[in-house]
């Protein structure tokens, strides 16, 4: 489980009232948080957790509410989705409202999965959708959504620079979450995520309140999965030693979700690239290049 699941889980988990009517789009008068790992053993597309499931009564009706949160859209999403919903249903025997939280803006997003096999119709499966670059911050402020403020940095704000969203999100869940714990974590959870659309060295020099973050129990947690997988503390959360070999996965990372398969002789050239401020503009230049031709241009640029 990567740094992406221990976070969101632990958050969703400690906010639970927050992303319940962030997940449906209104409040729920009976949210109860279910324990549930691995749906289905039989099935290898589903051995693993699944990151929020509760049950949930919303304006007269009971149904179990399932959350995946991903980093970056993948085309199995609909398929993955189907087959947490069905043993979830299988299991509470309730209707199922599945939810896909993306994170960073890849691919072309569906929300529904139709099977035909001749005349017959055999499936139709839907879906709630929810892409965190197109919502309104400033609402999530209004209405006071705590547990939703390590996601603002995500988001568009128009008229104020990297630098101000990161101090302001920074300012937010240090003065507007009071219990100990829960403000570490969701530090943590701001520094972790902020990583996914801001430059490392701008998050490094700004969300850097390691004493706060030595308190949470995610971050504890990212640690000791760093520790299992051998890696160094800093390589684990993004911090000073890991920071370009993230940045190389980074930029991989994003042209496998536009463009599929990556070819060996890219992965070389980027694996041999050093120095962060090359790097994150090489995962900038991923993220806008039209096809693996450009971007192989860009590569060669830089020899």
């Amino acid at each position: 489980m990567g740094k992406y699941d221990i976070t969101m889980k632990r958050l969703s988990a400690e906010f639970v009232e927050d992303y319940v009517r962030f997940a449906l789009g209104r409040p729920a008068s009976h949210a109860e948080v279910l324990e549930v790992a691995e749906l289905d053993k039989e099935l290898p597309s589903l051995m693993r957790e699944v990151d929020f499931v509760a049950k949930v009564e919303a304006e007269g009706e009971r149904f179990v509410l399932l959350v995946e949160f991903q980093t970056a859209w993948e085309n199995d999403v609909p398929q993955r989705t189907l087959g947490y919903s069905w043993r979830a249903y299988e299991r509470y025997e309730l209707p199922v409202y599945p939810v896909v939280v993306v994170f960073r803006k890849s691919g072309a997003l569906r929300d529904r999965l139709d099977i035909r096999a001749l005349e017959l119709e055999v499936l139709k499966f839907r879906f709630r959708v929810i892409p965190v670059w197109e919502l309104d911050g400033a609402e999530i402020v209004a209405q006071k959504w705590a547990g939703l403020y390590p996601l603002l940095p995500l988001m568009p704000w128009e008229g104020k620079s990297d630098e101000t969203v990161l101090r302001e999100s920074q300012n937010l869940v240090l003065s507007q979450i009071g219990e100990k714990e829960r403000r570490a974590d969701a530090y943590v959870a701001l520094r972790v995520l902020s990583g996914m659309r801001h430059p490392v060295s701008l998050v490094d020099q700004i969300l850097r309140r390691k004493e706060i973050m030595v308190e949470s129990s995610v971050y504890q947690e990212i640690l000791k999965e760093g520790k299992v997988m051998g890696l160094q503390e800093g390589k684990v959360l993004g911090l000073q030693e890991g920071q370009e070999s993230r940045l190389r996965e980074d930029v991989l990372e994003v042209l496998e979700v536009r463009f599929g398969l990556v070819p060996y002789q890219v992965e070389e050239q980027v694996s041999r690239l050093r120095g962060r401020k090359m790097l994150e503009g090489l995962h900038r230049k991923a993220i806008m290049v039209e096809n693996l031709e450009a971007f192989g241009e860009v590569l060669s640029a830089m020899r």
